[in-house]
């Protein structure tokens, strides 16, 4: 299924195919590897459903938490405002 992945400090997104059974840490894992996220460091990413705020856990699947064909999923960075 294709989602859209949003960027946790810019606003353009990445768009994804992936499948259904594809959890939030592997989803997270291939935006680090295409090159759209930087290595997280301490803090890391977490993800929720754009659509409900719904987080996607790094062990839940993505279609567990409710995201379909076309869904936008946001990616926050984790500690962003401590310090």
């Amino acid at each position: 299924m294709t989602v859209n992945f949003t960027h946790p400090r810019r606003s353009d997104a990445f768009q994804a195919d992936v499948a259904p059974e594809c959890t939030g840490a592997s989803a997270l894992q291939g935006l680090i590897d295409a090159k759209f996220l930087e290595q997280p460091g301490q803090d890391g990413y977490d993800l929720s459903l754009a659509r409900t705020g719904a987080p996607i856990g790094p062990n839940a699947t993505l279609v567990s938490c409710g995201v379909t064909e076309g869904e936008v999923v946001n990616v926050l960075r984790r500690g962003s405002g401590a310090s």
